[in-house]
């Protein structure tokens, strides 16, 4: 598997982990809010850290794994935003990708910032609605990032 496709899996799977745990926060709020309104003597809150143990044993599993090969920069598996800059052909097609991703969000945030008015119909059946077109966001920026990149021949 060449570097370009490793680091935009482990993008993808941070950036799950990071909006699996944005969400179980928000629910978790949601919870404490309706506590507040409804004080009752005896409350609890229950929240899924699972997102959060999974990005620990992740991020613990890919620094043993660079110490293990005992690089001594800062390698991909530390920095997973792949911006390989080695000479002046790779400064050339990461600077194209880089227009790339930044065109793709000229594109995307103008389409979310047009479905954000919907949210208060459909708030009530689906409120995390203006989380998941931030990840949404994220997602199309990395992979139009990645896409170039490969495309590109890295």
């Amino acid at each position: 598997m060449n570097a370009v496709l490793r680091s935009y899996l482990l993008n993808i799977l941070f950036v799950f982990l990071f909006g699996w745990g944005i969400l179980e926060l928000y629910r978790s709020n949601v919870r404490f809010s309706y506590i507040l309104q409804n004080p009752a003597p005896l409350w609890g809150i229950t929240m899924n850290v699972s997102p959060f143990i999974l990005a620990f044993l992740l991020s613990f599993i890919i620094m043993y794994v660079s110490r293990k090969q005992k690089q001594t920069r800062l390698s991909f598996w530390l920095f997973p935003l792949f911006f390989p800059e080695a000479d002046e052909r790779e400064q050339e097609i990461t600077a194209k990708a880089c227009r790339s991703a930044f065109i793709a969000i000229w594109t995307v945030v103008p389409f979310c910032a047009c479905l954000l008015p919907f949210y208060p119909i459909i708030s009530s059946s689906f409120p995390e609605y203006p989380i998941y077109l931030l990840l949404f966001i994220l997602l199309v920026q990395m992979t139009v990032f990645h896409i170039s990149l490969y495309r590109n021949r890295m």
